[in-house]
């Protein structure tokens, strides 16, 4: 092996290990805020343990763990708002109508465009 052989390896090496970086190291939110009726009624540190978190006297159910949280149970016809699943990117919102229910997660936004439409 000559130098220059090694000098290749070595970048692309490094080059894959900063692909890898960047699609694995996604940012995730630090809070999600819950509303009822429009009105912020708690907000949600997602960092912490598992736990769960009751509204409407047990007819919503919310899951947070892993710095991602969801609808666990509602009490709604369709159950939109279970099938969502985990909500962990900021700006991300999941909503039960029929409850009047939505959880935003909160957290600086990338800069980055999602989708280009022409």
């Amino acid at each position: 092996m000559r130098k220059g052989d090694i000098l290749v390896i070595a970048a692309i090496l490094l080059l894959t290990g900063a692909i890898a970086m960047f699609f694995f190291s996604s940012e995730k939110g630090g809070s999600a805020t819950v509303s009822i009726d429009g009105k912020q009624v708690q907000t949600i540190d997602l960092s912490g343990e598992a736990k769960n978190y009751t509204f409407l006297d047990g007819d919503i159910v919310l899951r947070v763990e892993n710095g991602k949280i969801r609808f666990l149970e509602a009490h709604c016809p369709d159950l939109v708002c279970v099938h969502t699943g985990w909500l962990s990117i900021p700006g991300r919102v999941a909503a039960c109508v029929p409850n009047r229910v939505i959880v935003q997660v909160e957290g600086k936004l990338d800069d980055e465009v999602d989708v280009v439409l022409y």
